[in-house]
């Protein structure tokens, strides 16, 4: 049944707002100030609920810029007034109001001055809109920004070290490839000849030979461990377990484990005692330092030499040295450049110096370092230094 006249008059008598009820409700903050940067004559209800001020207690006492935090009021001085002085309108300005309790809002501003006949500027009306959703959705674009261009920066870096790994993997492989041939030709070779001689029941030098083959393979082992060691490098860390340890039962532990290689070699090693020093160990790992250092000396120094070993206190460290090292020229320049250097494929995988590379990443582990010297007189002198204890 329609509605009568009445009742819709009725209606709208309901749903119309007054002026007033206009301005002090309305859905965003509002406020009047005298001339361009005067006293404030008017705010609205609205403000007023957002700031926690009631209207007595800005009007006529205070300017807008007493409403903003230390940024907003510099923001206002410098850009919202000039504009105000010679456009008379502002507009999209972000701000902060501080409310009475020192929380802040952030808000959006427009503002327009008017004028009087002769230019003369009366007041300023300003409109606050609450921008709180705004600059949180502002913050949250930043925010994945910024994470877009870490992610970006992370993946080129993870993409440079997977091309340097695998350029170093190609060139380790080279090198291993290489070294392994040496030592399988001696064994295959003299096995074939064997196998001949056999065959045609001739008499050969057996002992020799079969010496020989024990050899190549005793070094074709090594090699073995070698690469296997550097292949663990990135595993040390996990594997660390530093106490407080002898310098003295670390270097004994390691002449220990390169004897066999030292007696190959056909070099004498000597552990020159001297008091007792301790430092922050992983006994294991020190050890392995020490006879990586070991076998890598005995592999250069060539038969008769003699390797010292010692140990120092302040600062704690341990010292392998050699009167006499078989280095070429080319080999003593690059003795300790790391095993995926280019020159890696002109060395070979013992020359690589992988012994020298697992002892210098343990001594680095440990809060030290390795130093290597060569002298003029064809010695050499490798230093591993500890953290002090």
């Amino acid at each position: 049944m329609p509605e009568s006249s009445g009742e819709s008059r009725l209606s709208l008598q309901l749903v119309q707002e007054s002026a007033e009820d206009l301005y002090e409700e309305a859905p965003f903050g509002y406020l009047s100030s005298q001339a361009i940067d005067g006293q404030i004559l008017q705010i609205n209800q609205t403000l007023c609920r957002w700031t926690g001020y009631r209207a007595d207690e800005v009007t006529g006492v205070r300017r807008f810029g007493d409403l903003l935090s230390p940024a907003g009021r510099i923001v206002h001085a410098t850009r919202h007034i000039p504009l105000l002085q010679t456009a008379g309108a502002a507009d999209g300005i972000a701000l902060e109001l501080v409310r009475t309790d020192g929380s802040r809002l952030p808000v959006l501003m427009n503002s327009v001055v008017r004028h009087a006949s002769d230019g003369t500027p009366l007041l300023t009306r300003t409109a606050l809109f609450d921008a709180t959703a705004y600059r949180r959705y502002e913050a949250q674009l930043i925010d994945a920004r910024d994470r877009a261009e870490r992610s970006e920066v992370e993946t080129r870096r993870a993409l440079a070290a997977a091309e340097a790994a695998n350029l170093a993997k190609v060139r380790f492989f080279a090198a291993m490839n290489h070294e392994f041939r040496t030592p399988i030709s001696i064994i295959t070779g003299f096995a074939d000849l064997l196998v001949e001689a056999a065959e045609q029941k001739r008499v050969v030098p057996t002992a020799d030979w079969t010496r020989d083959i024990a050899h190549a393979a005793a070094h074709l082992l090594e090699l073995l461990e070698d690469t296997t060691r550097y292949a663990q490098l990135d595993e040390l860390k996990q594997r660390l377990d530093l106490h407080t340890a002898s310098l003295h039962g670390a270097a004994r532990a390691g002449l220990f484990r390169a004897a066999a290689m030292i007696e190959r070699a056909q070099v004498t090693a000597r552990l020159e005692e001297g008091d007792e020093v301790f430092a922050t160990l992983d006994k294991e790992l020190a050890a392995e330092a020490v006879s990586c250092s070991l076998r890598d000396f005995a592999y250069r120094a060539g038969p008769g030499a003699e390797l010292r070993l010692r140990y120092f206190d302040a600062p704690a460290r341990i010292e392998v040295s050699c009167s006499t090292l078989l280095l070429s020229e080319e080999m003593r320049a690059s003795v300790g450049v790391p095993l995926d250097a280019p020159a890696v494929l002109h060395r070979g995988l013992q020359g690589a110096g992988v012994n020298i590379t697992i002892a210098a990443r343990i001594a680095v582990l440990h809060g030290g370092k390795l130093s290597l010297t060569l002298d003029e007189r064809g010695g050499a002198s490798l230093v591993l230094f500890f953290a002090a204890s």
